[in-house]
């Protein structure tokens, strides 16, 4: 994150442009789940980048609230590595009626509730992953 910049619509937020090893513009998720080669990872790649960015998320306490398979890039490492960065929806979505939104911030000082946040907003990609994994079969 660098920032951000006024533009015709509104501020924009400045992030890197995530590159794959060979230098090529790494592409959504989206693309690799609509276009089915997400079965050509081999070794179940994408679930295992997906344990890992959640994994990161909590230690580092970095929450997404729009966390969908278009939001998220698979930064091509190797053959067998891929590497999923979250390029939107960051922080905490604050919805001032929700007693859930009152209390969001207790995430940041307890590992079980960061999880649990981590799991929840990561559920329906989760399930689609293993719906194609089912499918794939």
């Amino acid at each position: 994150y660098h920032g951000t910049i006024e533009t015709n619509l509104g501020i924009g937020y400045l992030y890197d442009l995530v590159r794959d090893q060979n230098g090529k513009v790494s592409l959504p998720l989206k693309h690799y789940i609509e276009t089915r080669s997400i079965n050509e990872f081999p070794n179940n790649l994408a679930k295992i980048a997906l344990n890992d960015i959640k994994q990161k998320m909590v230690k580092h306490k970095v929450f997404g609230y729009d966390v969908y398979h278009e939001n998220l890039l698979c930064r091509l490492k190797d053959k067998n590595k891929i590497e999923l960065v979250l390029i939107d929806g960051i922080g905490i979505s604050f919805q001032p009626t929700t007693i859930r939104s009152h209390l969001a911030f207790l995430v940041n000082y307890s590992d079980f509730l960061a999880r649990t946040r981590v799991e929840t907003v990561f559920r329906p990609l989760s399930g689609l992953l293993d719906a194609l994994e089912k499918d794939s079969k």
